[in-house]
């Protein structure tokens, strides 16, 4: 004679369960990845527009060091140093920025800056949100 027992869960349920736990840890898992992904990528590309903005410059003087020393206008050349360098800008652009900002005369720029952004319909409204969401 079989058993059966009554307080088991049928294969469909158990089924469920299972996929409602993968799906609960892949969506956890998504949320936890999703911000540090979103920074990488506006990280990357501060670091990536710098270093595309700096090259002009980082190239002359390339030549114009390159007479004296040829290894420091390879550096000067070599994409690691690039990024390196607008990482640097950043960081010290940042740093200038909240030294600006933590003064009356930052503070009135900030607020004419804000203004002006005000005006423009999409920009204002995710200028706004990203400050309002920082801001908490």
């Amino acid at each position: 004679m079989i058993l059966e027992h009554d307080d088991t869960k049928s294969d469909e349920e158990q089924h469920a369960a299972r996929s409602a736990h993968v799906g609960r840890y892949i969506l956890i898992g998504f949320l936890t990845v999703a911000p540090l992904w979103v920074t990488w990528l506006v990280f990357d590309f501060l670091l990536n527009l710098l270093a595309r903005i700096g090259d002009p410059l980082l190239k002359g003087m390339a030549r114009a060091v390159r007479p004296f020393s040829d290894t420091t206008a390879s550096w000067l050349l070599d994409s690691n140093f690039q990024h390196a360098v607008a990482a640097l800008l950043t960081v010290v652009s940042l740093y200038g920025i909240g030294l600006l900002a933590s003064f009356v005369i930052g503070k009135k720029v900030i607020s004419i800056y804000e203004y002006i952004l005000a005006r423009v319909p999409l920009v204002q409204t995710i200028y706004g949100a990203t400050k309002r969401f920082c801001s908490q």
